[in-house]
């Protein structure tokens, strides 16, 4: 016997409850684990919608990409109607944790595993921002459990080590020695690009320009209190701050 002979055996057990259409209970599982990595909770089971992601995945070869992209783009989470699961459980619009939230900001500015949580051997920058990211909550399993532990609430604990890490991570991004993502040179631009690639709106979003006159007002009010360059480059990194605690950063589910 060998791994190779697990999947077979995976496949042998199937979820009944639906006498209508049975399904693998690998897929069903499978499923299951992204509603909580999604809501930070399960999805219900017998819910329609839910048995119909698991079908997907079961017919199509188990493929798990494909997987998730049907959960991410259903309902289920992003609540665009309503399903069976939403009425029974409402619906959870969930804090980014640990892993989300590292992964997110690497992804959108271009500068991979900006918190340090795969290097082998840490710089000493990078031990810095490891050791404050650590306090981010992340998905963890308890001894015996099922269900896997995902915080969903924003509580002080939470937001006081989102807003060190994205202090931390705005000396990386913000005229930083190597790699800057944002210049101080040019405060609209860099600002504008905050908004797209931090806090998630494009131009054409209708939030887009609040959002940017939001920044712009941050940015000139701790230009006004710290002075001028090298203050300027000051002022922008608590503006990336602001921009990396907001709302569209720092929650997950919609």
């Amino acid at each position: 016997a060998s791994m190779f002979d697990l999947a077979p055996l995976l496949g042998q057990v199937t979820d009944s409850s639906d006498a209508k259409q049975a399904l693998s209970r690998f897929a069903v599982e499978m499923t299951q684990k992204l509603c909580f990595f999604a809501n930070s909770s399960a999805c219900v089971e017998g819910d329609p919608e839910f048995r119909r992601i698991a079908r997907a995945f079961e017919t199509g070869s188990f493929n798990f990409a494909a997987l998730l992209k049907e959960m991410l783009s259903s309902p289920l989470v992003t609540g665009a109607k309503p399903t069976l699961t939403s009425d029974m459980m409402g619906l959870t619009i969930s804090i980014s944790r640990r892993d989300q939230l590292c992964t997110s900001l690497s992804t959108r500015l271009g500068k991979p595993d900006l918190c340090g949580l795969s290097v082998p051997i840490p710089s000493t920058t990078q031990a810095a921002t490891l050791k404050i990211a650590t306090s981010v909550p992340a998905d963890a399993f308890s001894r015996g459990a099922e269900v896997p532990i995902t915080a969903s609430e924003p509580t002080l604990f939470y937001s006081a080590a989102c807003e060190m890490l994205c202090e931390n991570i705005a000396a990386q991004v913000v005229d930083a020695a190597t790699g800057s993502v944002f210049s101080s040179t040019d405060p609209p631009a860099a600002i504008a690009e905050m908004v797209q690639k931090v806090m998630g709106y494009p131009p054409s979003d209708p939030l887009y320009r609040g959002a940017v006159e939001i920044l712009q007002a941050d940015y000139n009010a701790n230009l006004a209190k710290l002075g001028t360059r090298p203050s300027a480059t000051n002022a922008l990194r608590s503006t990336f701050a602001l921009a990396c605690e907001s709302p569209t950063s720092l929650s997950f589910g919609l």
